[in-house]
């Protein structure tokens, strides 16, 4: 650490080089017009290409350059015209190029759409190119744009790295909730999907802040910004009950306005509560999950399979969406966004538990069936002024969550579960950015109230055992921030100060009726945490370095009112982290870096009378502060050629983290009691992800491989002996998109999943594996431009044990018939009525073997009109 922070002040003051120049101009034809879409490059003595621009229809280009060379040379070229090579001075100049023409002699001309242009820092895909007569909305051409990754929740991601932002028309409408749009607008009336690479949300820090992040832009069509667009969509169907779907979604472009609604509702096994979903795409996205977790209870102790949603989802939900958006001014706006969810789940499950013992294993078989009734409701309202003097953001939001779920679960007896979870939470959260001078100032604050009271009935007809566990958390928590940022010549020099704090209760009363007494919790703490970090950037030609050492002071004050106790926590950690980029050429670019961060607990750690969690568990905790220590080293590759369609990203991550507590479980007979103890644990992890996108026009084809792969040390306290274990995971999931012609279309993808666990004994060691391959294929047909059939297969291959296996196929049909605006669809899902699924997992020392219910065979017949 010491030779960190003394190499961290030498860097800090180094001897300044020399400035950033500007380097514009234009690009004009002999007759003095100007010349679009010319190809403008810098390149050094050695003739590497250092920076290159395409110039926009003014013919102009701009470089911000920098660089030790007292002369550059700047190179023109465009198809039909002679190539310009000129030699310049390395300083600020505008300069004037003209291209004279040339006739060029081209033996045949094949005029196509192309599928990606470039232009500065920003990707331009046309939605012509990758539409197939199958796509309903901007959500399945996203899914094949290569570069781009979607995840199963929604979530964006361009070249590894998630977005910052996602506009339309270059407006932010719905903020991280942009699903709303990606499942919803209609693929024909988006034009283009632009992707801003690198993109600085905020206009005063463009080319003097880089983010990393790149944003999603959608363009419409021009008709489509004439009018209001949209679908209205109905349907009924049978299956064992009757089902409905019914959609109605509303988009209206104006040049001051943006509006979207949307309301939904299906009982079809369609997940139209994700939509929903809040994806992180700011910095305060970890402060709108605080605290956590929120709640102790195991309200659902089993995890979903890894099959398509629809074949498993027996729901009965309602979802509302309101958004709209005002520019007040050129640079300003006010937003307000409002969501409610009424959500019904009913889930049926056979589990098998195996728990890992230092004798024998101990197995637990439970049928469980789970109704869950979820509310939601948010509203939130945003002013905001972008403009080139300062930057403010206001966002004043009101959440609330009401979580009843009713748990049957049949094992040695029949225990009936009742859940009842609210949480409700008033935040605010204000930036402030200006510049004074060459200083660039940066005020932000951060509030939030949060309220939750919880409850737990748990009852069985069969013997007489009544338990009642009450849990109420409040909480205070506000995160307050100011920088001021210095630049000269290449360096630049950022202080950051931030100051977190936390006012927290948690009581919880458990009542059995077998007992006279209760078992009760009632803690309150304050917490307050200091951060000093400055940041030194150094920017030099195709490199940029990054350092930093945070320095953390940490208060926290325990009041156990209970037992009469009362306990202060100090600490101070210097957290050093850097980072390395250099960019090879405008294509590659690769990035090195290390992270050190401590973290301490909150007031989960100091309950230490038991919480009943579910019918058979019970959690207590040891009293004492947990602190962790975590560092990590990544090595990121990126490539991306727009040119040639192909984009490429790898990363190796090595992670190794130090606890002092130790999480440990326990069994007296089938009870389980989760707890920890003070003791010195670690886990190291090496992870490997990569990802390689093509776009094969030829053949119109996207064709993308993604792969990940973990080896995990680790160690587990179970029945009070230390168990060292090592997991590995590899996956492999390759996907191919084709057109045949205008006629057809095939998908095709394969998921491939290995885990392998190996556990240390006294004997030697326990090993068990399983794998699992999933294959979808979908064929679309168009018989003529009104009438559609599509079909999907997917296979499914489980390794249950070493000896038993299971082998499942799905398959679905669909014809649909389209007119100008109306489409009248037929779907025959689940065809082969397949009522039951198996799988197994993994987790540390314990395995989890589930049986699941499926919805059968069923038909959903829809109508769709289009405006």
């Amino acid at each position: 650490m010491r030779k960190f922070l003394m190499f961290f002040v030498f860097f800090l003051f180094p001897m300044f080089s020399k400035a950033q120049v500007v380097i514009e101009g234009t690009i004009k034809d002999m007759n003095n017009n100007y010349v679009d879409k010319a190809i403008v490059s810098i390149l050094n003595r050695e003739r590497e290409i250092l920076y290159y621009k395409i110039t926009n229809d003014k013919g102009y280009f701009r470089f911000d350059v920098n660089a030790h060379e007292d002369s550059l040379i700047i190179n023109v070229k465009l198809l039909g015209h002679y190539p310009q090579i000129i030699c310049i001075k390395n300083r600020q100049q505008k300069i004037n190029i003209y291209l004279e023409p040339r006739d060029v002699q081209i033996k045949e001309v094949i005029v196509k759409s192309s599928p990606i242009s470039l232009r500065e820092d920003t990707l331009t895909y046309s939605v012509g190119v990758f539409k197939s007569s199958n796509d309903r909305t901007i959500g399945d051409i996203l899914k094949k744009l290569p570069g781009v990754e979607v995840s199963k929740n929604g979530a964006i991601r361009y070249n590894g790295e998630p977005i910052n932002k996602f506009y339309i028309e270059g407006l932010d409408l719905l903020d991280s909730k942009y699903g709303v749009a990606t499942n919803n607008i209609p693929v024909d009336a988006v034009r283009n999907v632009e992707v801003i690479e690198n993109h600085q949300p905020i206009t005063l820090l463009k080319n003097l802040v880089e983010t990393g992040q790149a944003a999603i832009n959608l363009r419409l069509s021009n008709e489509s910004k004439s009018r209001p667009v949209g679908t209205i969509k109905a349907g009924f169907g049978e299956s064992n009950d009757f089902l409905w779907n019914f959609d109605s979604f509303a988009l209206s472009i104006k040049k001051k306005s943006q509006t979207v609604v949307m309301y939904k509702t299906n009982n079809a096994g369609i997940n139209i509560a994700s939509e929903l979903t809040e994806q992180s795409i700011n910095d305060n996205s970890d402060k709108l999950d605080m605290p956590t977790p929120l709640t102790l209870f195991n309200v659902k102790a089993f995890s979903d399979p890894f099959i398509e949603e629809n074949r498993y989802l027996f729901n009965k939900t309602h979802v509302l969406s309101l958004n709209s958006l005002l520019k007040t001014s050129d640079n300003s706006q006010l937003r307000i966004n409002a969501n409610y969810m009424n959500d019904v789940l009913d889930e049926k499950i056979h589990q098998d538990i195996t728990y890992f013992m230092p004798n024998d294993n101990l197995i637990i078989n439970e049928v469980g069936t789970l109704i869950r009734k979820s509310k939601y409701l948010d509203g939130m309202l945003t002013y905001t002024n972008n403009s080139k003097e300062y930057y403010l953001n206001n966002l004043l939001k009101y959440k609330a969550k009401w979580d009843n779920t009713d748990s049957k679960v049949q094992s040695s007896f029949s225990f009936l579960q009742k859940y009842n979870i609210p949480e409700y939470n008033l935040q605010n959260d204000f930036k402030l950015v200006k510049k004074w001078g060459e200083k660039i100032w940066n005020i932000s604050s951060f509030v939030r109230y949060l309220s939750s009271p919880q409850r737990l009935e748990l009852k069985t007809d069969t013997i007489n055992i009544y338990n009642l566990q009450n849990i109420e958390r409040r909480g205070f928590y506000t995160s307050n921030e100011a920088y001021i940022s210095f630049t000269q010549g290449l360096s630049s020099l950022q202080i950051n100060v931030n100051m977190e704090a936390s006012l927290e209760s948690l009581i919880s009363n458990l009542y059995k009726s077998s007992l006279s007494d209760s078992i009760c919790n009632d803690l309150q703490t304050n917490y307050l945490k200091i951060v000093l970090n400055p940041v030194y950037i150094y920017s030099l030609n195709k490199l940029r370095f990054t350092a930093s050492v945070s320095l953390n002071k940490y208060w926290m004050n325990v009041e156990d009112i209970l037992r009469y106790s009362r306990n202060e926590y100090s600490c101070l950690y210097a957290d050093p982290q850097f980072s390395l980029r250099y960019k090879f050429n405008p294509f590659w670019e690769s990035t090195l870096s290390y992270r050190c961060s401590h973290e301490i607990g909150d007031i989960t750690d100091f309950f230490q009378s038991y919480i009943l969690s579910d019918y058979r568990s019970l959690k207590t905790m040891s009293g004492y502060l947990s602190k962790n220590k975590k560092q990590t080293y990544k090595f990121r590759v990126n490539y991306r050629n727009p040119l040639k369609t192909i984009f490429f990203n790898t990363a190796l991550y090595y992670t190794s983290s130090k606890r002092n507590l130790e999480n440990q479980q326990y069994f007296i007979e089938k009870q389980l009691i989760i707890s920890n103890i003070k003791q010195n644990n670690y886990y190291k992890m090496w992870m490997w992800d990569g990802y390689v996108g093509k776009y094969i026009s030829n053949i119109m084809t996207n064709v993308s491989l993604t792969t990940n792969c973990m080896s995990l040390r680790s160690e587990k306290v179970q029945q009070g002996q230390i168990f060292p274990l090592e997991l590995r995971t590899w996956n492999l999931s390759p996907k191919i998109n084709t057109k045949i012609g205008e006629a057809s279309a095939i998908a095709y993808q394969v998921d491939l999943n290995t885990n392998r666990l190996k556990i240390k004994i006294h004997s030697g060691a326990s090993e068990s594996s399983f794998y699992q391959i999933y294959q979808k294929l979908k064929y679309y047909y168009c018989i003529n431009k009104q009438l559609q059939v599509n079909a999907q297969l997917e296979h499914l291959y489980n390794e249950i044990t070493s000896t038993v296996s299971s082998k499942v196929f799905f398959a679905n049909l669909g014809i649909s018939y389209k007119t100008k605006q109306i489409e009248y669809t037929f779907d025959w899902n689940n065809i082969f009525n397949k009522k039951e699924y198996t799988y197994v997992l993994y987790n540390t020392l314990d395995t989890y073997k589930y049986r699941y219910r499926l919805r059968p065979a069923n038909v959903l017949i829809n109508i769709c009109f289009k405006y």
